[in-house]
């Protein structure tokens, strides 16, 4: 669990907290009641962020988000 915070945090902290914020909200519309993947996370983090977040996927997830 301390990992996925630490993620959580070193997203908030690359994407800051506005786009941090809208894609948490992002997320909650789009996967209610679903099943959702890291890719699909990953899509809608960086859709909302101006700068790559792939590095802390590697980081944390120990694999770089699959590219479209």
């Amino acid at each position: 669990y301390l990992r996925g915070a630490r993620m959580l945090h070193a997203l908030r902290l690359r994407m800051g907290n506005q786009g941090f914020e809208a894609a948490q909200r992002e997320l909650q519309t789009e996967g209610l009641g679903k099943v959702i993947t890291a890719n699909d996370i990953y899509r809608i983090f960086q859709s909302h962020s101006s700068v790559p977040l792939y590095g802390i996927w590697d980081e944390f997830l120990c694999m770089p988000p699959l590219h479209d």
